[in-house]
């Protein structure tokens, strides 16, 4: 191995491979290299002291990575090396090294000591998303269950003062959302529950009434020292009146208790001497204090109700696991860790098993982890080497702890100051990146002394795309605008953009091309407006990075299909996708399909697609001018969709359905963002393949778990490499560590202010400090009351700076309120540090240059103020770096930072004004500007060679089906009315855009009443019954996001999720429910197909039915019990319906579903069956609470009369299919 090539920091890691290292490897610093270099060196002759090589082989390695990436990285570089080295049979080797994520070693570890730690040698992993999944149905399941272990209301008392469940996105008070963040802090915790601390108690009711009572009686008495006044009198008089009251008033808890205090006189200030009013404001932080004490007696028994409901939730989501074989990552880290500390003989296994162990990104860690690998790592440690950066460590909102790293750090120093190494030398950035970085971070307010500088150390001449753009390569943009002025975040997202790509144009013209640039944002919410930004300057431009591939529409559409494919007649569905720009129907084709002409009237009349396109096929046998190539194509497409759906799997259905439809030829020519677009289709496609793989059968299955996986997981967009492609690239900063880019656009880093919560739970040294306060009992006080007052900032207790740790501090805090602001502030100031951090990765993932863009807003008292200032974080930061104590400058100005060439500084003053033409619909309303109507070509469909999948034969004529007989009976199903003509006397050509909009309204509206709001109340009821039988727990209402997701899939909208989840609580807090919930067996959407040629006399009409089908909503039935009967219970959920339907009605309405299900029932052996029909939208008239229930009740005896209803129905039916 050639050592010269190694700065020195990278030499002494690389050969110091016998005692503890800590090396701090700056960004650009070469760390990847010098890492897989340390193992490859230790395998080598001459490493060790006696000559020989250090290991005798890579199985005495343990490198532990952040990413799969990382690790298959460092695995394919270390092969690299010692193929080089002439080690061949030890590069074999390196695959099945212990090289992996941290939760890659534990689940190692843990398959190999399954049996003796009781754990499923055949456990499954749970990924993130589906963990949550499972965690939220445990806590609708304690949410929805009568449980009386808090108090005899049960948790009456909790959801009286907190709202059930979240009630949108930023919704965080909610019982549910509480109970999450517990349940989640205690899953990552090796005490689990045992973490949580609670604050302090407060003082009894009574103490806190006299308290109050001295301190009126203490202001009463130095007012009557002041001088006579109307002000002082008034006070005084209620001042006495307070305390009359206050005299007999014995509030017996905390919320009458704090109605008082909001009728008690607020010391007064408006009268007196100066020296009366010094003491009167020292009266009112009293009497503050008073009124928080009382507010945080109101919560302290209903925390204690919330952490025994957050306990029970914990065990639940852990038996589940436990039953199913399923481990999350959590689990994987406390398990193998609780392996290595309490069983002897697992840990002398790995003792001395490993002579290197490295962990990289080592700020990322957290204690357990450490302590995990310290075990494994011999006396102090002395085989351990920790290769990380305290300025990068940007995952705190993981659990990421960067003081762990400082400790270790301080630790190693203490025992081996040779052990710590840095190294400094960056071979990525110009060294004026590099200044602009020392000149903000090495402020003592920032990074201070443990700033780690970096050094240019690239070689200028080995550049192979020089900066174009002009001697300076910093810009710094402001933008600024007039506080409550009515100018939306949007539009000065927009503004700040625009800036952005004007400057990428400048250095386009310049000659740098726009594969060389990229965004990065520290939140992606404003990501297309900075897409729509840079197109309007004539970029392609590509969102690469954020969670944001379940939002992009041709994901939507992708999942749309998925259920066309599921079932071809799914009307909201199959409109989507052809109104999408996967067939690009116009509106006339749309009037095609959805209408026809009356011949007797000559009437525009609406009909269904699906019997538009039987229409549209009729014609296009017939070869008339009537329908357009394009709806002919998609007529073609669609009909194969629906012949292969069944036979093919869903994905090469879906496959062929984007490559037939032309949607991904067109895509390829629409360069970088068609790209972007076909990769989320094929995402979204190989996202399918996953889910048939992992054992989903039928395509309504496949349909389901696609809309389940996209709802909840936070995924990427489809890929696209990093190098090459001539667009801008648009991340988040998270995305862009370990990536570097020639030019770096940074904007959108403001750190945002926490919202105000009652809930708080933050973790300090392995300890869950919790606490809550009320919110509806103090959400209706009027401003100017004293329970509002008490809460101004300036009354708050704080942090006087007394204890040498925030832990201390917290732990000696003598109320909950002061307890609760220490923790708030540490929040805050580690919220500002993790921001500095990543402001720190943003900045030196540039090569060549920087475009920093701001935005603040103008105070409305110094027009010429910028509006940055100490409340302002890292754009208070970079100010200072720049202006000093000074502000930014209106205009163009050059400050001089200590690189080549000074920065350009621009501050632009914007005014309402300047949004006036965007808001109007300026230029650009689409993020497609600039961009010429396309020609859509239409391709040929392909011939198709022989299919793998068969179809079973037959006409169906001798089946019928309940809807089948109810429809050829007149039986009238149907929940919802509409008016389907159109006036007469309208034209075509006035239709075009009135009757386009109205029409996709009236399908989706419609769809929503008549399909999938059953559809999906049928779904969410039918995951429940799976659930519940899976984890053999009770029946339970899905959680929210389960619901929406659901819905979603369904193509319900949004505005539709309230009333599903209306219908869903009224069926599973129904008396139904939980006798279905007691049954034996509970059995969701059971089909059923039975003979009728035996079992009567039938006549030649009814004959002709052979056999009856169907699907039962829900099943449930009684094990046989001596002297009971084999008794069976069927459930129908209906929707809609109206109030009016009488009792009679409604009887003769659902008989024959009656007949035909029970008689199935009976006619399998049970000996009674009761068939409900639960009316899920309609209130029982007697009790309000339950459904409407339209009851039958049948035995063996009543088999021939239901048969006969049945047969009478088939006849019915058999002769109507003979006309």
């Amino acid at each position: 191995m050639n050592l010269n090539r190694f700065k020195p920091g990278q030499l002494k890691c690389v050969k110091t491979l016998d005692a503890p290292l800590v090396v701090s490897a700056g960004a650009g610093s070469g760390k990847t290299f010098t890492l897989t270099q340390r193992i490859a060196w230790a395998l080598l002759p001459g490493s060790a002291a006696d000559g020989g090589a250090f290991l005798d082989g890579i199985e005495q390695v343990m490198a532990i990575t952040f990413t799969e990436k990382a690790a298959g990285e460092i695995k394919s570089r270390v092969k690299a090396t010692l193929r080089a080295e002439g080690m061949a049979d030890e590069a074999l080797k390196v695959d099945d090294a212990w090289i992996s994520t941290i939760h890659g070693m534990c689940s190692r570890i843990l398959r190999t000591h399954a049996v003796e730690l009781g754990i499923d040698p055949a456990f499954s992993v749970l990924d993130p998303a589906h963990a949550d999944d499972m965690l939220r149905m445990s806590v609708q399941k304690a949410l929805s269950s009568e449980n009386e272990f808090v108090s005899p209301g049960g948790f009456n008392a909790l959801f009286s003062e907190y709202a059930a469940r979240s009630a949108g996105a930023r919704s965080s008070d909610s019982v549910e959302d509480m109970v999450l963040s517990l349940v989640r802090v205690a899953s990552a915790n090796p005490e689990g529950c045992g973490c949580f601390r609670k604050p302090p108690s407060c003082r009894s009711a009574s103490e806190l009434l006299h308290s109050m009572v001295e301190l009126i009686e203490e202001a009463r008495d130095i007012a009557l020292a002041q001088k006579a006044g109307d002000s002082r009198d008034a006070w005084l008089q209620s001042a006495d009146d307070f305390l009359e009251r206050a005299s007999s008033a014995a509030p017996d808890d905390a919320k009458r208790l704090l109605s008082f205090f909001n009728t008690c006189p607020w010391p007064s200030g408006r009268f007196g001497t100066k020296e009366y009013k010094a003491v009167v404001k020292d009266l009112q932080a009293s009497c503050a204090s008073v009124i928080q004490e009382a507010r945080c007696l109101i919560a302290e028994p209903l925390l204690g109700e919330l952490l025994g409901l957050a306990s029970i939730v914990f065990e639940s989501y852990a038996r589940q696991k436990a039953e199913l074989g399923l481990l999350d990552n959590d689990d994987l880290l406390i398990k193998a860790s609780q392996a290595l500390a309490f069983y002897p003989d697992i840990a002398r296994e790995y003792e001395n098993k490993f002579r290197i162990i490295m962990v990289d990104e080592f700020q990322d860690t957290d204690q357990l982890q450490v302590d995990m690998i310290k075990r494994m790592a011999g006396p102090g440690a002395c085989r351990l080497c920790t290769v990380g950066d305290a300025q990068q460590s940007i995952y705190r909102f993981r659990g990421a702890d960067v003081q762990v790293y400082k400790n270790h750090l301080a630790s190693v120093a203490e025992t081996n100051p040779e052990g710590l190494i840095e190294l400094p030398d960056n071979f990525r950035s110009h060294g004026d990146v590099l200044k602009l970085v020392d000149r903000v971070f090495e402020q003592p307010n920032v990074f201070g002394k443990e700033f780690m500088s970096l050094r240019p150390s690239r070689d200028e001449k080995s550049v192979r795309r020089p900066f174009l753009g002009g001697p300076g390569r910093v810009d710094v943009f402001l933008s600024t605008y007039p506080e409550r002025k009515g100018i939306s975040r949007s539009d000065m997202a927009l503004f700040e953009a625009r800036r952005i790509a004007r400057r990428f144009a400048e250095l386009r013209e310049a000659g740098h091309e726009a594969g060389d640039m990229v965004v990065l944002l520290g939140r992606m919410t404003n990501a297309g407006i900075y897409a729509r930004a840079l197109r309007e300057e004539g970029f392609a431009c590509v969102i690469a990075g954020g969670s944001i591939f379940a939002s992009a529409p041709e994901v939507r559409i992708m999942q749309r299909l998925a259920e066309v494919i599921a079932n071809p007649h799914a009307t909201s569905a199959l409109f989507e996708v052809l109104s999408s720009e996967m067939f690009a129907l116009s509106a006339d084709d749309f009037i095609a399909l959805s209408t026809y002409e009356d011949d007797a009237t000559g009437v525009l009349r609406r009909r269904s697609l699906d019997k538009g396109f039987h229409a549209v096929a009729e014609a296009v046998r017939e070869q008339t001018d009537a329908v357009s190539p394009q709806l002919a194509h998609a007529a073609g497409v669609v009909d194969r969709i629906a012949r292969d759906a069944g036979v093919r799997p869903v994905s090469a259905i879906m496959a062929d359905a984007v490559v037939e439809s032309g949607w991904i030829s067109r895509l390829e020519k629409r360069g970088a963002e068609g790209q972007s677009v076909a990769a989320n289709v094929l995402k979204a496609i190989r996202l399918v393949e996953g889910i048939e793989e992992s054992g989903a059968t039928g395509p309504s299955s496949v349909a389901r778990e696609m809309a389940s996986h996209i709802a909840i997981a936070k995924e990427p967009p489809g890929a696209l490499s990093a190098k090459g492609g001539d667009f801008v690239r648009i991340m988040t900063v998270h995305a862009s560590k370990g990536l570097e880019f020639p030019i770096v656009g940074l904007a959108e880093m403001a750190v945002s202010k926490p919202r105000s919560s009652a809930f708080s739970c933050t973790v300090l040294e392995g300890k869950a400090y919790v606490g809550l306060l009320p919110s509806r009992s103090v959400s209706g006080v009027s401003p100017s009351s004293p329970v509002a007052k008490a809460m101004k900032s300036e009354y708050m207790p704080f942090d006087d700076g007394r204890f040498d740790s925030v832990v201390e501090a917290v732990e000696r805090a003598e109320t909950p309120l002061a307890r609760r602001e220490i923790l708030k502030e540490h929040e805050a100031e580690q919220e500002l540090q993790e921001r500095r951090r990543l402001l720190y990765v943003a900045l030196t993932r540039a090569k060549e240059a920087l475009v920093v863009a701001m935005t603040s807003a103008r105070p409305a008292k110094n027009g010429d103020a910028s509006g940055i200032d100490a409340e302002s974080g890292i754009y208070d930061d970079i100010r200072s770096a720049l202006f000093g104590l000074d502000d930014f400058e209106k205009g163009e100005t050059f400050v001089d930072f200590g690189g080549s060439a000074p920065a350009r500084i621009e501050r632009i003053d914007a005014e309402e004004s300047d949004f006036d033409a965007d808001r109007e619909g300026g230029p650009c309303e689409s993020d497609k500007c600039g961009e010429a109507d396309e020609t859509v070509e239409i391709p040929r469909l392909r011939e198709r060679e022989g299919r793998k999948g068969v179809r079973l034969a037959g006409s169906r004529g001798d089946v019928a089906s309940y809807s089948a007989l109810a429809e050829a009976g007149g039986v009238d199903t149907s929940c919802f009315v509409s008016d389907s003509s159109i006036a007469a006397g309208e034209s075509a050509a006035s239709l075009d855009e009135e009757f386009w909009d109205a029409l996709g309204e009236d399908l989706l509206r419609d769809a929503d009443k008549a399909t999938d709001f059953g559809a999906a109340l049928h779904l969410c009821a039918q995951w429940a019954v799976r659930a519940r039988n899976r984890s053999r727990g009770s029946l339970a209402m899905p959680s929210r996001e389960r619901i929406r997701a659901i819905a979603h899939g369904c193509g319900l909208h949004d505005a539709s999720l309230p009333r599903l989840e209306a219908a869903l609580e009224r069926w599973f807090s129904s008396d139904v429910a939980k006798a279905c919930d007691r049954a034996d067996a509970l059995c969701a959407e059971l089909p059923f197909f039975i003979s009728l040629e035996e079992g009567g006399e039938r006549c030649e009409e009814s004959a002709a039915i052979r056999y009856l089908e169907g699907s039962i909503d829900l099943f449930a039935s009684w094990k046989h019990e001596e002297g009971q009967p084999r008794r069976a219970l069927i459930v129908d959920y209906k929707t809609g319906g109206s109030d009016d339907e009488g009792a009679e009605a409604l009887h003769a309405k659902h008989e024959l579903q009656a007949s035909c299900y029970s008689y199935v029932a009976l006619s399998r052996g049970f000996e009674s069956v009761e068939t409900l029909f639960v009316r899920v939208e309609r209130p029982d008239a007697a009790r309000p609470d339950q459904p409407c229930v339209v009851r039958y009740s049948f035995d063996r005896g009543d088999v021939a009369s239901l048969r006969s209803r049945i047969d009478e129905a088939c006849a019915e039916l058999a002769k109507q299919r003979l006309r």
